[in-house]
């Protein structure tokens, strides 16, 4: 089962088909959630920003929670971000917690058919976290497109798709 590229990106909450609860957080999480947000402010991070983030992914996944993450391109995620349901993804196994890598080497192997997505997935249900995986286009037209997640099944991604040329920056990125 492949996912379809809508022909409207799902930008905004009332444009999804099906509605993902989140579960309870547990008070172990709850602190590392926490302890997430508040390493990034003490390091100087926008916490309008942080905040207007965790408000974009919520919106999509009410009670959800974030690990926070310093992402580059989180100003782009909160303004262009989209979301996609994460059933019927592929899966090809990478490295566990090596998602940027894994999908960069994706990327390089297949770079006429391929395009990185970065931002945040939603796991095990009740946490998003910061997130990298790839966009696989069926057809020449990109009307219609397969995800491909390297590290374990996700329910759920809130990101932005790189253009090549921005997909080739974000490697170089990785790697230096």
């Amino acid at each position: 089962m492949h996912n379809k590229l809508n022909s409207k990106p799902m930008f905004h909450p009332n444009q999804l088909r099906k509605i993902i609860k989140a579960k309870d957080i547990d008070s172990e999480q709850m602190k590392e959630v926490e302890k997430s947000k508040q390493t990034l402010i003490h390091k100087g991070i926008d916490i309008e920003m942080l905040n207007m983030l965790e408000d974009k992914l919520s919106s999509f996944i009410p009670n959800s929670k974030m690990y926070y993450s310093n992402d580059k391109y989180m100003s782009d995620i909160i303004s262009k971000g989209q979301f996609m349901y994460g059933k019927g993804a592929r899966l090809i196994k990478g490295e566990l917690h090596q998602c940027h890598n894994n999908a960069i080497d994706i990327f390089y192997d297949n770079k006429e058919d391929c395009l990185i997505a970065t931002g945040f997935a939603f796991t095990q249900g009740n946490v998003w976290v910061e997130h990298t995986w790839i966009i696989h286009y069926l057809d020449k037209e990109k009307s219609k497109y397969e995800i491909i997640e390297t590290t374990i099944k996700r329910t759920a991604y809130f990101g932005v798709i790189l253009d090549y040329y921005d997909s080739i920056e974000f490697a170089e990125f990785c790697y230096s």
